[in-house]
């Protein structure tokens, strides 16, 4: 079984922590940088977009919503595939306070799938989950959880 080379992993990890960066500096090119040219990204079940342009329109339009912003990303847990891509997944804490002042905080996870594109680790598809958030109802691909146990009958 091969394995993941530990720079591979310092370099995934530095991508990861530089996405996240780039989202809190408003540096949409930073954003774009670190995905493929015909990347999908799945945000919600309402909003999915393909490549480049249709991902800069994402965020430059998110970004007129914040004032501020502050993402934490933890370690990913990698996972080598077949073809050579790697298959990540992150949790992430995601706080912002929106244009009007109010708070919005959100916490889940990047399910990512990386391949090396020009000799660089980049996201190739991107899945946010959520598994909760406080401020806003936007919609969201929730985490699955099991049902919790029937007690006390």
């Amino acid at each position: 079984m091969k394995k993941i080379e530990f720079q591979d992993y310092l370099d995934i990890v530095n991508l990861l922590q530089d996405y996240v960066n780039a989202i809190d500096h408003g540096d949409v090119d930073g954003i774009l940088a670190r995905f493929t040219p015909d990347a999908h990204w799945d945000f919600s079940p309402s909003q999915q977009r393909y490549g480049h342009d249709d991902i800069r329109d994402f965020f430059k339009d998110r970004f007129s919503e914040f004032a501020r912003t502050h993402h934490l990303c933890g370690p990913p847990r990698l996972t080598l595939q077949d073809d050579g891509s790697i298959h990540s997944v992150a949790y992430i804490q995601a706080s912002h306070f929106l244009a009007d002042g109010k708070p919005y905080n959100m916490r889940g996870r990047y399910v990512d799938l990386l391949r090396r594109h020009d000799g660089r680790w980049l996201i190739a598809r991107r899945s946010v989950i959520v598994h909760m958030q406080e401020g806003s109802d936007r919609e969201f691909t929730y985490l699955q959880r099991k049902p919790r146990p029937v007690s006390g009958v």
